[in-house]
């Protein structure tokens, strides 16, 4: 009877010591920052009506052109009605994501570039005046 509890009893260290959970060797915590994804919005100071404009974007992360932004959109909000239109913005030859808009109404206008990269959200902000 001795023997089977003895080998009742190593069978279940053995058991156990199988079940025990393996460290993983876990996840370097990475204590760096990632670099900034930096945005230059370029924003002509002036325009008339019925002339098309073109913004530009050049998004960069660490000196690096970011051609695989998930997102790049211009908003333009005409500061004295409030109203506001979001435009889609398209990579063009130059690196630079590009978008074309056509004001219809004399004003001061903000122009807001949203840009979602890299797990950041960047939205630089320049102002144009449209004149008759």
């Amino acid at each position: 009877m001795k023997r089977f509890l003895a080998i009742g009893s190593v069978l279940a260290a053995l058991t156990l010591s199988a079940c025990a959970t393996k460290e993983e060797p876990q996840s370097k915590m990475v204590d760096e920052v990632p670099e900034i994804v930096e945005v230059d919005l370029s924003v002509p100071e002036t325009a008339k009506i019925g002339e098309e404009v073109v913004f530009t974007t050049a998004v960069t992360q660490g000196g690096g052109i970011v051609e695989d932004a998930d997102e790049v959109k211009f908003e333009v909000k005409n500061i004295d009605t409030g109203e506001k239109e979001m435009l889609e913005a398209h990579l063009n030859k130059a690196k630079q994501y590009e978008g074309q808009y056509t004001f219809t109404t004399k004003g001061t206008y903000d122009v807001t570039s949203h840009v979602t990269a890299r797990d950041m959200h960047v939205m630089p902000m320049k102002q144009i005046l449209i004149k008759q």
